[in-house]
């Protein structure tokens, strides 16, 4: 296929590396597409834009040391537990936690919420941290 930007090169099937724009942030991924070897245009099959989509917010996930779509759907099975199940346990909506395997970025509260709810040592570790802070004297209010 001739390259629509350049008119002469022809598109090139491959891996394409590139920076993806999620939340104002530059996100480098590695995605399948065709290049033009002339003049570097990039193009991605429409049928593959949801998982584009998907790539791209896991890879912003992963900048950030969030869960990605993966390790909350495994985490959710890991438990045994349904889309509703899971719901239920962290009190988020079903909604949500569909929207959150599907791609969307889940907060940063959310997602240590998550972890706590999922993960025996970080509530261990969160319940020794809340332990020490109850130990500590509280300042006096003046």
């Amino acid at each position: 296929m001739t390259c629509p930007e350049s008119g002469e090169g022809t598109l090139k099937e491959g891996i394409l590396n590139i920076q993806a724009q999620v939340r104002g942030e530059q996100v480098p991924i590695q995605f399948p597409g065709a290049e033009c070897p002339m003049c570097g245009f990039q193009e991605i099959d429409s049928a593959q834009m949801a998982a584009y989509g998907l790539a791209t917010a896991d890879a912003y996930r992963a900048k950030h040391g969030l869960l990605t779509s993966d390790e909350l759907r495994s985490r959710r099975r890991r438990l045994g537990m349904s889309q509703v199940e899971f719901a239920n346990h962290t009190k988020a909506s079903l909604p949500s936690i569909k929207r959150w395997e599907l791609g969307a970025i889940q907060d940063e509260a959310m997602d240590e919420l998550i972890r706590l709810k999922t993960d025996a040592e970080t509530a261990r570790k969160n319940l020794e941290k809340v332990a020490r802070l109850l130990e500590q004297p509280s300042p006096v209010e003046v």
